[in-house]
């Protein structure tokens, strides 16, 4: 073959490469070698333009990850991702995580195969200071781990302590695994294959992120030390705004302890998890705190807001923490602290430390029960609403304070059962009515029921017990007052017997039991047998002024010994009632017209009353 000297000056231009190109040339055949510096496509190569060039022979029997690709060139960017979008993307074979904290023990995973008969080398670089020089002290994270031959998509660990110097934003990583060992980060040499990566160096302070607390801040390490299962994530600045949310929402969400809820006056268990090594922190161990603002006022020095500190065990602890609303604690949503730190100093409400640990705010809720009080009746509660209660004033209670006078919720905190109106006593067989003053501006229709406990055995799901079911308050409802009607049974017994009033925001609540927010109200009232008052008629004989007078007043019915009384009004002027015999006497001493109620009390207390009229004439009148 014959080669145009005018072809040869116009093809050979540099040094002479590898590749060859055929010319057709009118009727001759030729060959051409192309000018520049053609490297053959053998080769892997970095692709982290901070970085100086690196590069292996591929084999494919020695590589990170699933796939590799040659280059012919070195194709790097700010992302190292040059060699991800040149060819195949064989950057596949590390995984790092997002972000890597400041002085926090840290690991990440390679996947590596090797298959080529000979032991080969793994070896790991990250630019802590961001300077593009990986020949640093401390940067190679992993020298020489050897790979066996065999060994086939294995991952291997690599763990590393992030220097607390190192520089905070996007930093450099790169993997080589090759024929040969101590490579270097730069050069290129021997089999094998060359990923770069970036990764987030970000500060290694844990901030609290309620911003009404003053702030306090740690060394964040949850490989070390951390709250809860989440690894503990930073923050540049405490946050400024929110309600213990902006940690949950900033990076990951590593406040994933889930809250009770409190009763005033009651203790809670608040269970912390915490793990830690020990033996990598300061003083080999750590304790752990938790604050809680009941009143609201933005500190933690009042009553029950500071608990005992708590030493931390090596491992995975569950701590204990018993909190406890004081008496009068607002219900509603309150915030705590929990706080867990190296050494063994108690840590503090506030403030920065360099100390390794993590600090977690959150919002809580406090809730206040109302609870029956009879004793003779199971126990029945609700939660306090202050938009959903039986008459004027609502208490809270801890616990139950029954007693056999429906009395212990009157005499703990103040006397709220003051919304239901019964009549001095029940006749058997006699229709009767009570009042309950009602509000609901909870913004939800609630429900009133009510039980009187008849036969008085205790037990208020008997038939004919439920005296208003499921009576709908409608929202917006204020003061206002609802009589329910009903007949007492003929049978039913004689004596104090047990009421149960239940205002709820849900329906059915059942006589007992913990339902829904709202109040609950017992009270007793008497049972008696049908009486009546003699005379039956309501308007007296007339009565003459200077003479005397005598009308006998009976009680029929009863367990008789009646008291009489004149519960109000009064007799004419002149006369009086004799309590013990019922006798209305006397001398008149005015003319006048009088109205007055008499009550006949019988020996068990059971009441009976009857309305009068009596005129007094003039002498002489007829």
């Amino acid at each position: 073959m014959r080669v145009s000297p005018s072809l040869f000056n116009a093809c050979i231009c540099g040094p002479v490469m590898a590749r060859f190109r055929s010319l057709l040339l009118g009727s001759s055949f030729g060959l051409c070698f192309l000018a520049g510096p053609l490297t053959a496509q053998t080769l892997d190569f970095g692709d982290y333009s901070s970085f100086s060039s690196a590069s292996s022979t591929v084999v494919t029997t020695l590589k990170i990850g699933a796939t590799t690709d040659k280059e012919s060139a070195v194709t790097s960017n700010a992302t190292a991702t040059g060699d991800d979008i040149t060819g195949s993307n064989d950057e596949d074979g590390v995984t790092l995580p997002t972000n890597i904290i400041q002085g926090a023990l840290t690991t990440m995973t390679v996947n590596v195969t090797n298959t080529t008969g000979f032991s080969t080398y793994l070896n790991v670089w990250i630019d802590f200071n961001r300077n593009g020089s990986l020949a640093d002290t401390g940067e190679l994270v992993l020298t020489n781990s050897v790979i066996a031959n065999g060994t086939s998509n294995s991952n291997r660990t690599v763990t590393f302590t992030v220097p607390l110097t190192a520089t905070a934003g996007v930093a450099g990583v790169r993997v080589r695994l090759s024929s040969g060992s101590s490579p270097g980060p730069t050069t290129s040499i021997g089999n094998g294959e060359v990923e770069d990566y970036v990764v987030n160096i970000v500060t290694s302070t844990d901030f609290g992120d309620y911003p009404s607390f003053a702030s306090a801040s740690q060394r964040a390490d949850s490989a070390r030390i951390r709250i809860g299962t989440a690894a503990t994530d930073t923050e540049a600045a405490n946050p400024t705004t929110g309600t213990a949310t902006v940690d949950d929402t900033t990076d990951t969400d590593d406040e994933d302890l889930t809250m009770p809820v409190f009763t005033v006056g009651a203790a809670t268990t608040l269970s912390v998890p915490v793990t830690a090594t020990t033996a990598s922190l300061s003083g080999t161990t750590a304790r752990a705190i938790v604050f809680v603002d009941w009143n609201g006022d933005n500190d933690v020095l009042d009553a029950n807001e500071t608990l005992a500190v708590q030493t931390i065990a090596t491992g995975t602890n569950t701590l204990s923490f018993a909190l406890t609303p004081p008496t009068g604690t607002v219900p509603g949503t309150k915030y705590l602290r929990i706080r867990v730190s190296e050494t063994n100093a108690t840590p503090a409400f506030s403030g920065a430390s360099t100390l390794r640990g993590e600090v977690e705010d959150y919002a809580i809720t406090v809730v206040s029960d109302d609870f029956g009080d009879y004793s003779s009746f199971g126990s029945a509660s609700s939660t306090l609403l202050g938009t959903l209660k039986i008459g004027a004033t609502t208490d809270i209670e801890a616990t139950s304070t029954p007693n056999a006078t429906a009395t212990g919720d009157d005499t703990t905190g103040s006397d709220d059962e003051d919304g239901v109106t019964l009549p001095s006593s029940l006749l058997q067989g006699a229709s009767s009515s009570l009042t309950v003053n009602v509000t609901n501006t909870s913004g939800a229709t609630a429900y009133l029921n009510v039980w009187i406990d008849f036969n008085n055995n205790g037990v208020l799901t008997d038939a004919g017990e439920q005296v208003a079911v499921n009576t709908v308050i409608a929202n917006s409802t204020s003061n206002s007052n609802r009589t329910v009607t009903f007949t007492v049974p003929a049978t039913a017994t004689l004596g104090n017997t047990g009421v149960r009033v239940r205002l709820t925001n849900v329906s059915s609540p059942g006589p007992d039991g913990a339902d829904g927010a709202g109040e609950v109200e017992d009270h007793i009232v008497r049972t008696c047998p049908l009486m009546v008052v003699c005379p039956a008629v309501g308007i007296l004989p007339v009565g003459t002024v200077s003479s005397a007078y005598s009308l006998p007043i009976s009680a029929l019915g009863g367990a008789g010994g009646f008291v009489f009384a004149i519960i109000s009004g009064s007799a004419p002027a002149g006369l009086s009632l004799n309590a013990s015999t019922g006798l209305l006497s006397g001398t008149p001493t005015t003319v006048q017209t009088s109205n007055f109620t008499v009550s006949a009390t019988d020996s068990v207390g059971c009441i009976v009353t009857r309305a009068y009229t009596m005129s007094v004439v003039a002498a002489g009148s007829t």
